[in-house]
């Protein structure tokens, strides 16, 4: 839908992870993407997660939340540049962006001490200072310094090659200044040598790198070659010679380009060999402005579709007061709020759900399943209240794909994923089941779906997970 049009990438499509994704780097989308292909099980995780959440998205640091987003977003990906610099592959370009992300992490880390002044919420003052603390300002400040000192930003973007600042090394300086004259020079000679041999109608002195200084000679001029030049080799209808006086050029002046570029090398490894001594401080800070960035867009996504903190609990329940399920929301007029409640004092709890075709039974157990994923995430919930009891697994039963990769039928299909789900399932797992039993005789299907309702909720048993079931079977 038009709703998350220009949201998330093109080829992610209308998804979930569409819907929150609002990151301005490109690590800030692949922590939020491992986020979301990893939810933690880890309660103090989520709950500092629900805190940055919850500072980030108050309406009193929007200025400053502007201001770190447009920050993130002159950032790169630190663990990809450093990975070219190792495998010295770095272009201009990977230097820019090296010196631009440095600079970037230090008006990230000024801005969230201005933030911090303002806090007075001990749980987000946490957030704060665990984010903070894991920005090495100090290194990034000395890496940008040491590559804006060393590399002419301005002048390698324009060129678009990687272009040394004047004053850093005598040598190469020089050897710029003579390269920068070298056409001068060529014409001098070449009216000397022109002078010295009346017979020639025109010539031309060159410089070839790794091949050297050469008389280029065209047209009448090639039927006139005096006997002290030496054939180098032609090109097209030029013929290239070689003399005393380019031999003399060859010593005095060398391969000036190789010469340059081996000098730059030089600079450019030390640079290189200081930016991997600090490989660790460089990791940690990107690490700590990934997650920032991905707080950050779950903190807009929940001002934006008015989300509400859920509360994490170690106890295995999932109580929702006005669940939505978040994209069915937002592609129908209207959507009907649901409560959940999944808790019981046992640890385990099962819910029958029955009704007409085109009801919303599947919908709503989508949305249990995908609320409670989100918590795990670390996201703020689609509803009014919601506690939400640490979950290990969710298990789904609800579409059937027959395939001819697959010589299965549907019901044969069914049965293989419940086998499977009752084989992995633990006390904390959640089982969304959608009407199962279907594809065989009813009486068959009704003792099937009744055998697997005792099981779950067996008394004594170590499995009494919670599982939503939707079902025909009145009877039951």
């Amino acid at each position: 839908p038009n709703v998350l049009k220009g949201q998330g990438k093109s080829k992610e499509g209308f998804s979930v992870f569409a819907m929150f994704d609002r990151t301005r780097s490109t690590s800030g989308r692949k922590c939020l993407k491992e986020w979301f292909l990893r939810p933690s099980c880890n309660i103090d995780a989520i709950r500092a997660r629900q805190d940055g959440i919850e500072l980030l998205s108050k309406s009193d640091h929007t200025e400053i939340v502007r201001i770190i987003n447009a920050s993130l977003f002159k950032g790169f990906d630190i663990p990809s540049l450093l990975l070219r610099v190792k495998r010295v592959t770095a272009t201009y370009l990977d230097w820019c962006r090296i010196a631009q992300t440095a600079e970037a992490a230090v008006d990230v880390y000024e801005t969230l001490l201005v933030l911090r002044r303002r806090v007075k919420d001990k749980n987000q003052l946490s957030f704060l200072d665990a984010v903070i603390n894991r920005i090495a300002v100090h290194t990034m400040r000395r890496v940008a310094k040491m590559v804006i000192g060393i590399i002419d930003v301005q002048s390698s973007m324009e060129e678009k090659e990687l272009i040394l600042k004047f004053g850093l090394n005598i040598e190469l300086d020089n050897l710029r200044s003579t390269y920068g004259e070298l056409h001068d020079i060529l014409h001098t000679v070449g009216e000397k040598v022109l002078k010295d041999n009346p017979l020639l109608d025109a010539l031309s002195v060159e410089y070839v790198p790794q091949v050297g200084y050469l008389i280029a000679l065209t047209g009448r001029s090639k039927e006139f070659v005096p006997d002290d030049f030496q054939f180098a080799f032609a090109q097209d209808d030029t013929i290239f010679y070689k003399n005393e006086t380019m031999l003399q050029l060859d010593s005095e002046l060398g391969d000036i380009q190789a010469d340059i570029a081996d000098c730059q090398a030089s600079l450019i490894r030390e640079l290189e060999d200081y930016l991997l001594s600090e490989e660790v401080d460089l990791q940690r800070t990107s690490s700590s402005l990934a997650e920032l960035d991905a707080v950050l867009s779950l903190a807009s996504a929940a001002i934006d579709y008015n989300l509400q903190r859920p509360r994490i609990v170690e106890e295995n329940v999932i109580i929702i007061k006005g669940g939505k399920h978040p994209l069915q929301e937002l592609v129908v007029d209207s959507f009907i709020p649901n409560d959940t409640l999944l808790a019981a004092k046992g640890g385990g709890t099962i819910s029958l759900i029955t009704g007409a075709n085109y009801s919303g039974k599947s919908v709503y157990m989508k949305q249990v399943g995908v609320l409670t994923f989100l918590a795990h995430v670390g996201s703020f919930l689609p509803c009014e209240k919601a506690i939400i009891g640490l979950t290990d697994r969710v298990f789904t039963r609800i579409l059937t794909v027959e395939s001819c990769s697959h010589p299965q039928g549907a019901f044969a299909i069914d049965m293989s994923q419940c086998s499977k789900m009752l084989r992995h399932c633990t006390f904390r797992s959640l089982l969304l089941i959608d009407e199962f039993g279907k594809g065989t005789n009813p009486i068959d299907g009704a003792s099937l779906v009744v055998a697997l309702i005792r099981y779950l909720s067996a008394e004594g048993k170590l499995v009494r997970c919670k599982a939503l079931l939707t079902l025909h079977f009145l009877e039951i």
